[in-house]
């Protein structure tokens, strides 16, 4: 093999490595910042929890039949309908 077909092959080697442990990089980065969220998550979940059953309390106070864990979890600012869009196009 001549030192010039070496040398091409060696550069785009060398560029694959790069790009694979850029992606690598990368990859790490989104992990850690995912990871240094974890601690905040699980203190806020366990609030939660703790709220909802505070709450269930409170509902079997006012209401003796009410039955702790009946209300569907709903998100906040999704728009809920009983059917789907669907764009309308010229036929």
């Amino acid at each position: 093999m001549g030192a010039s077909n070496l040398r091409e092959s060696l550069e785009t080697k060398m560029g694959h490595w790069a790009a694979e442990a850029r992606e690598h990089a990368e990859e790490i980065a989104r992990i850690e910042s995912l990871f240094q969220r974890l601690d905040g998550l699980r203190d806020r979940e366990g609030r939660l929890r703790h709220v909802l059953q505070c709450a269930d309390v409170v509902m079997q106070e006012i209401n003796p039949d009410w039955v702790a864990g009946a209300v569907k979890p709903l998100k906040q600012h999704v728009l809920s309908t009983p059917v789907g869009f669907q764009a309308s196009g010229a036929e």
